[in-house]
């Protein structure tokens, strides 16, 4: 009876470890994944309104996304898809330490929500230009692993948040 005690204490213990041992494999993977994400990640939210808009349903999708949408909220799952999907291309077009500008053209129905997005921006550093409903936001960043991933993604999701549309993103040495 004693030994059978020990035996299962023994096992538990193990159990405990090893359930431990897995979340902490999960979390460090995770942490990698974001720090990679994160490097040069800007997260700039200012929502003024009480409307709140509620995050994309990412049930189904690929870890990847889901994980990126995490991050990302206001994003919708298929351009996150889409982004992902252009991450070597991205990583790949300039050497790194490449001294890039990177400019993201974004349209907005109403020109309260414009503003408030061009304020965001020149706080976060990036130089703007608008047309009525349509802005044009850039910035210059030494490309490194997930750079201008990650710059798309932050101006794609703030656009997102104030009911922008992004349309589309250059970049040029």
């Amino acid at each position: 009876m004693f030994k059978r005690k020990i035996v299962t204490s023994v096992l538990l213990l193990g159990a405990v470890a090893g359930a431990y041992a897995a979340v902490k494999l999960l979390k460090d993977d995770k942490e990698d994944v974001d720090e990679e994400l994160d490097d040069n990640e800007i997260h700039f939210i200012n929502i003024s309104d009480e409307e709140v808009r509620k995050p994309y349903d990412v049930e189904g999708r690929d870890q990847s996304v889901k994980e990126v949408a995490a991050m990302y909220p206001y994003l919708d799952p298929d351009f996150i898809e889409e982004m992902l999907s252009k991450k070597e291309e991205l990583n790949k077009s300039f050497n790194e330490d490449t001294l890039v500008t990177v400019s993201h053209k974004v349209d907005f129905k109403m020109l309260d929500r414009l503003e408030e997005f061009t304020k965001i921006m020149e706080e976060a550093g990036y130089e703007v230009e608008s047309d009525e409903l349509n802005v044009v936001v850039s910035r210059k960043l030494f490309t490194e692993d997930d750079a201008i991933l990650s710059d798309v993604l932050n101006v794609a999701n703030q656009a997102a948040v104030l009911y922008g549309e992004y349309l589309e993103n250059e970049v040029k040495e």
